[in-house]
């Protein structure tokens, strides 16, 4: 009798154990990947290739990650426009079309565009960009080519898996 329940617990507690790992598997399965960062996820920015729309001059950017982990982008990044000496320029600003939740990670890569209109009155001719990541992903300032539009209104689109 001792025997038999000696045996009878222990499955308990081995089906039990089978249960847990199986639940701790099957979250970490579905579990989402963390907000990406520049510092944790060692994140790089840069321009692709650029193209004329209706609107004007569409000027996409992509984000990639160095590191073996896959993080997610979602909303808009925060853009800046600097001169060559980083001193902020004055523009309008316009949130375009909405993205998706976005991962970065190996193979994987996320794009944001920019689309430049023009107007009467004072344009922005930026030397360097800053770009702050959503959920206190942190900021990076990149250099632009001497070749940047003169814009008075800018549109930011929000992040997408990168198709091109």
């Amino acid at each position: 009798m001792k025997t038999s329940m000696t045996i009878a617990v222990a499955g308990a507690a081995s089906v039990a154990a089978v249960a847990a790992m199986a639940a701790s598997a099957q979250a970490a399965a579905g579990a989402q990947p963390h907000a990406c960062s520049f510092t944790a996820d060692r994140l790089t920015v840069a321009f692709a290739h650029p193209y004329e729309t209706d609107d004007g001059l569409d000027q996409p950017l992509s984000v990639t990650a160095e590191g073996d982990e896959t993080c997610a982008l979602t909303g808009y990044a925060k853009i800046g426009l600097l001169d060559e000496n980083g001193k902020a320029l004055s523009y309008r600003f316009r949130k375009g079309a909405v993205g998706l939740t976005t991962e970065v990670g190996p193979d994987r890569q996320a794009v944001f565009d920019l689309t430049f209109a023009t107007g009467s009155g004072h344009h922005a001719r930026p030397s360097k960009i800053r770009i702050t990541l959503p959920n206190g992903g942190g900021s990076r300032v990149i250099d632009w080519s001497s070749s940047t539009p003169a814009a008075k209104t800018i549109t930011v689109d929000g992040f997408r898996p990168w198709l091109d």
